[in-house]
């Protein structure tokens, strides 16, 4: 698809009115830290295949971290048309959205996960759709580094650089404890 038409496709999906906080900047940084943590750090999810990244840094084993997933992707036509996803979903103009593909693969972001095979249930479940598109949940560190990956059935028509107005690339944003 040339740019051009892509930009035309994504101007009308956007003018169709999409769910959600469109607000500009709408999360394009890191949420503020929950009371009692800090940011470690942020892992921009890899979006174009299977494989996964690693964070900087072990968790420390028995500790309870934070963790908040941020952003949308352009995620290509599928039955419902344009669709964009987030970390656990994938959401269309009409205002439906899903949460696996038509061959069973679970869409989202996945932690230490790197099953993607059709069937087979990704973790963590980021819980119900938001419309804002933060999701967060709870980790205890094992003492190893978490590895972070997008589970799906085409990565080959995904486009990370087109999102959501108003929100950033797909980031899990890792929060340590304070002290």
């Amino acid at each position: 698809m040339s740019r051009i038409a892509l930009v035309v496709l994504c101007s009308a999906v956007v003018a169709a009115g999409l769910p959600g906080d469109m607000s500009l900047g709408a999360w394009a940084s890191a949420p503020a830290s929950p009371a009692g943590y800090k940011l470690q750090e942020s892992i921009r999810v890899p979006v174009l295949g299977a494989a996964g990244v690693s964070s900087r840094r072990p968790l420390l084993a028995g500790t309870l971290y934070v963790v908040r997933v941020t952003g949308t992707l352009y995620v290509g036509v599928g039955a419902l048309g344009p669709g964009f996803g987030d970390a656990e979903y994938a959401y269309y103009a009409s205002g439906q959205f899903i949460d696996k593909c038509r061959d069973g693969t679970d869409l989202g972001v996945a932690i230490d996960d790197p099953n993607v095979m059709p069937g087979h249930v990704k973790k963590p479940h980021w819980g119900a759709y938001r419309q804002s598109h933060v999701y967060g949940a709870r980790l205890r560190g094992s003492g190893e580094r978490i590895v972070v990956d997008y589970h799906d059935c085409n990565y080959a028509d995904n486009k990370p650089s087109v999102r959501t107005p108003g929100t950033g690339p797909l980031t899990v944003w890792l929060y340590a404890p304070v002290g």
